[in-house]
This record gives C-alpha cells, sequence and structure tokens, in this order.
C-alpha cells in the first residue's frame, strides 16, 4: 500500500494526500483491523522514501488541517471542534 501512497503524492503531492483507516465498515474488507498495524505502514512509507515530516501528515496530519477549513472561522481545543456562528 505504501507504493500507491507514493504514486499518489507523485502525482498531487504529500500535502494533498491523507489516509483513513476504514475500520469503521465503510470499505469492506477494512485497510487495516486494529490500530497496531499503525506503526508497521509508517515505517513502510519511511522505507519508500517519505521523511517523518511527510509520514506524519499522511498519516493524520492532512486529516486534521482539512477539518481545520471545513469548519472554516472554527478551532480544536482539546480534541474538540467549535464553529462559531456569524
Amino acid at each position: 500500500m505504501a507504493e500507491g501512497v507514493k504514486r499518489m503524492a507523485e502525482l498531487v503531492g504529500v500535502d494533498h494526500v491523507g489516509m483513513g483507516t476504514d475500520m469503521l465498515g465503510f470499505i469492506s474488507p477494512p485497510v487495516f483491523t486494529h490500530y497496531g498495524q499503525l506503526p508497521d505502514f509508517a515505517n513502510q512509507l519511511l522505507a519508500v522514501g517519505f521523511s517523518n515530516e511527510e509520514t506524519g501528515k499522511i498519516l493524520g496530519g492532512i486529516t486534521g488541517e482539512c477539518s481545520k477549513r471545513a469548519l472554516g472561522r472554527g478551532k480544536f481545543e482539546n480534541g474538540h471542534a467549535t464553529v462559531r456562528l456569524r
């Protein structure tokens, strides 16, 4: 899977690639069956040439950034999203 992520990053740039676990049953079979597999996947990303920073973006940083943008004027505090209405 890391090679597929690498190809995608080459096409659109690493700042536009995010990874979800799909463990909620939206995709069958799930990409990961438990969160304990994530460190191994991180090592696979590093092995195909991603830096530590890029690996962090792929495994969660991009998702958080997209959420912040989707909330617009909102912000995150203590893991919770808040939105100010106009």
